[in-house]
């Protein structure tokens, strides 16, 4: 369990039973948004340096320097900005949903083709719905200035259509690829579990974007060239890819590898705070009652 992590082990049945349910999901969804929290300036400044230069508003490394340049030196700036909430929204409700399904998951003692099937569905609705609007948002703040000033207009659907999927395909990458990988490398090559987890998690991510960057750069190509033959939107999305492909590999190893992994630190720390919190507590409480009983019965 723990989304987009190493899958923490199921807890034992008596120590569900002890563990409100509401308790859990709660901390589950902390956990999510601690985590997004953490690398949002991070996924930010290279989200909008991407835009800024897919618009040919300025260089890859020149985008880079200048939203660097924003958060250190313009803190208070960037936090009251409405980009960074955008991001925090889509990687908080990200990873909180994977943990809320995990927890819902594990509680009804779902199979793992189940809690597979559902996590893809449910992590992949949440996480589209909120990361196409706070790209759409993205294109119109930091886009080409003339589709920008035109595009007050509505975003074309086609955008809207090549964002969702790659969103299908960069959820699959961090929340159900890492699984699957890791479950293979240990098998071909003998691995230990743990570090083929944290490899997978780390890899998988990094390398979908050599797929995911292209579908990113063709729906932005959508937005800042509304009217454009096939072959100029291939032109374009070629000439503008290599650089952010390199860049969004470095985002992905931070969003969902990096990411994932503080994720799931802070699912393992939350659930054995809950067990001994609630779990361990009754135990206790149990034997001091028994043993007081036992006393005075001795009396």
């Amino acid at each position: 369990m723990g989304g987009g992590g190493a899958v923490s082990p199921e807890r034992p049945p008596e120590v569900l039973a002890a563990v409100p349910a509401s308790v859990s999901t709660a901390l589950a969804v902390g956990s999510g948004c601690v985590a997004a929290t953490a690398l949002s300036p991070f996924i930010l400044t290279i989200d909008r340096s991407v835009t800024e230069y897919a618009a040919g508003r300025s260089g890859m490394f020149t985008a880079l320097r200048t939203a660097t340049g924003d958060i250190l030196m313009r803190p208070n700036q960037v936090l009251r900005s409405p980009a960074l909430w955008m991001v925090i929204g889509v990687y908080g409700s990200t990873y909180a949903a994977a943990n809320v399904i995990d927890e819902i998951c594990e509680r009804a003692h779902a199979n793992k083709q189940q809690h597979t099937a559902v996590k893809l569905f449910g992590v992949t609705a949440v996480n589209m719905s909120a990361s196409i609007a706070k790209d759409a948002a993205f294109a119109r703040m930091f886009g080409k200035q003339i589709a920008v000033e035109a595009g007050k207009k509505a975003a074309p659907l086609s955008m809207y259509g090549f964002f969702a999927l790659r969103d299908l395909l960069t959820v699959s990458a961090g929340f159900v690829l890492p699984r699957l990988v890791a479950e293979t490398l240990v098998s071909s090559t003998g691995m230990d579990s743990g570090k083929a987890l944290k490899t997978s998690q780390l890899a998988s991510p990094m390398l979908m974007q050599c797929i995911c960057t292209p579908i990113h750069l063709l729906a932005l190509d959508m937005f800042n060239t509304p009217k454009a033959a096939a072959m100029e939107r291939v032109s374009n999305v070629c000439r503008t890819c290599p650089q952010p492909t390199l860049i969004r590999m470095f985002r992905f190893l931070c969003a969902y590898g990096i990411g994932g992994i503080l994720n799931t630190s802070l699912t393992g720390w939350h659930r054995d705070w809950s067990k001994e919190r609630y779990f361990d507590a009754s135990v206790k409480e149990g034997v001091s009652s028994e043993e007081h009983k036992t006393s005075g019965d001795n009396r």
